[in-house]
C-alpha cells in the first residue's frame, strides 16, 4: 500500500474495526475532568465547545480540539475550571498542571507509553509495567507553582496535581473573532459567541469520512 492512499486503507480496514472507531467518541466528560484528543480552545466558552464535540462533525478537516498542537501550551478556556486531560502532543515526561495534564510520552513513535490512574494520580508506563511514585505535598504545591522550563511543561512533573480549584477562574470568557490560516492542510476558522465554523476546502472536507466510510 503506498503512503496516501486512503482508498486502499479503507479497504484494508476490516468492519469490526471501523465500527470501534466510528462509534468512538470525541470527548468524554468526568466530573473533574475533561478527556479530549488535543485539548480545548482557550477563546471559545468551553459549553460551545463541548457541544461541537459531542455532535462529532465528520464534515469538518481539521478540528482543532483534535489535530491543533498548540492547545498543549494553554489550560484552556477560562469558564472551565475542570482538568483537560489530552495527548496529542510528545512530551518527555507526563506534564501535570493544576487545569492541564498531557499524557503522550511516545509521541507514536518511540519511547514509553503513560497512563496515569485518577483520582489516586499514580502514573503506570509500558516499560516492566512499572509504577511512578507520588509526589509529597510540598513538591505537588511546587508543581502548581513553578515556571515551566519550557512553554507548557512544569519543572515538576512526575505526579499528578490534586483536583481543579474550583474557585479559580470563574470568569467567562469573551469569544474572540478571528480567523487563522494554516495553509493547505489547515482550514480557516470563523470564530463568534453562538457557533464555531470551520470553513474547509470541498477537496479534504471528507478525507476521514472516505476512509472510515
Amino acid at each position: 500500500m503506498e503512503p496516501g492512499d486512503l482508498e486502499g486503507l479503507a479497504r484494508a480496514i476490516p468492519p469490526a474495526h471501523r465500527q470501534l472507531l466510528t462509534g468512538l467518541p470525541w470527548v468524554v466528560e468526568h466530573p473533574e475532568n475533561i478527556f479530549v484528543h488535543a485539548g480545548l480552545d482557550p477563546n471559545q466558552p468551553t459549553d460551545m465547545q463541548l457541544r461541537i464535540l459531542h455532535e462529532k462533525d465528520w464534515t469538518l478537516v481539521r478540528p482543532p480540539w483534535l489535530c491543533d498542537k498548540a492547545l498543549a501550551a494553554g489550560d484552556g478556556p477560562t469558564d472551565n475550571w475542570r482538568r483537560i486531560v489530552s495527548g496529542h502532543v510528545p512530551v518527555p515526561e507526563v506534564v501535570s498542571r493544576p487545569k492541564r495534564l498531557l499524557i503522550d510520552t511516545t509521541g507514536g513513535v518511540s519511547g514509553e507509553l503513560s497512563c496515569v490512574i485518577l483520582p489516586e494520580g499514580k502514573i503506570i508506563q509500558s516499560f516492566g509495567g512499572s509504577e511512578r511514585g507520588k509526589l509529597s505535598a510540598a513538591e505537588t504545591a511546587a508543581a502548581q507553582h513553578a515556571k515551566p522550563a519550557i512553554p507548557g511543561v512544569d519543572a515538576v512533573n512526575r505526579r499528578v496535581p490534586g483536583g481543579p480549584d474550583r474557585t479559580s477562574h470563574r470568569a467567562e470568557a469573551d469569544p474572540v473573532e478571528r480567523d487563522s490560516s494554516r495553509g493547505d492542510r489547515n482550514s480557516s476558522r470563523s470564530r463568534s459567541a453562538g457557533s464555531a465554523q470551520i470553513k474547509a476546502e470541498p477537496a479534504k472536507m471528507s478525507w476521514w469520512k472516505r476512509l472510515l466510510g
